[in-house]
């Protein structure tokens, strides 16, 4: 049997105001979804975390370019995982 989608909530208008938080931000899929959600949604505030943080390889590149498209990027070392 099918079942239906359930119906959105809300306006579906994003909060430019507001920071997003991107986990496994510094890698390859979370710089990727870090650049399309300021270039494409207007993000302006990001937080990058990732076991790493400012020291995984291209982190302060990525934040350097995703500055100069106008966001507050703070990068962070943080494990997200439950161990």
């Amino acid at each position: 049997a099918r079942v239906p989608a359930p119906e959105p909530r809300g306006t579906g208008v994003w909060d430019t105001d507001g920071t997003v938080l991107v986990t496994g931000g510094t890698g390859g899929l979370g710089a990727a979804v870090a650049r399309h959600l300021v270039t494409e949604h207007g993000a302006r505030s990001l937080l990058l975390v990732s076991r790493r943080g400012p020291a995984a390889d291209g982190a302060g590149e990525l934040a350097a370019a995703l500055e100069a498209e106008g966001a507050r990027v703070t990068v962070a070392a943080c494990d997200v995982s439950d161990r």
